[in-house]
């Protein structure tokens, strides 16, 4: 039985968890997660990400293709998890309460792009 952002496994334990959201995203592309932005700096020689988040910085590097496969980073109150690398783009997923939201920053209109990415200056 699927339940609102739970799966359960169908054991008589009925362990649960929670839903992720997967997306891949080359370098240049971001995502807008909640009121911070994680955009994809590069993904080869090396894998670097960059969370920008109420005027601060952060950045997240993985060398040579010999990063550590499901490592997460918590971005906010969300769980990210580095998925996967080809040598184009990466494979992240995002764990995080419903009332998150999670976008892909292409999507957002100009207005929303203005309002709900954060001051880079």
């Amino acid at each position: 039985m699927f339940g609102h952002g739970l799966a359960c496994t169908g054991r008589s334990t009925s362990i649960y968890h929670a839903a992720m959201l997967v997306m891949k995203r080359g370098a240049g592309e971001s995502v807008l997660i909640g009121e911070g932005l994680l955009t994809v700096v590069r993904v080869a020689p090396d894998v670097l990400l960059q969370y920008a988040e109420g005027g601060r910085d952060r950045s997240y590097r993985f060398h040579g293709g010999f990063y550590k496969a499901n490592h997460f980073m918590f971005m906010g109150v969300c769980k990210v998890v580095l998925m996967a690398v080809t040598r184009r783009e990466v494979m992240l997923g995002f764990e995080a309460p419903k009332s998150v939201r999670i976008l892909r920053t292409e999507i957002l209109t100009d207005n929303e792009t203005s309002a709900n990415t954060p001051d880079q200056s």
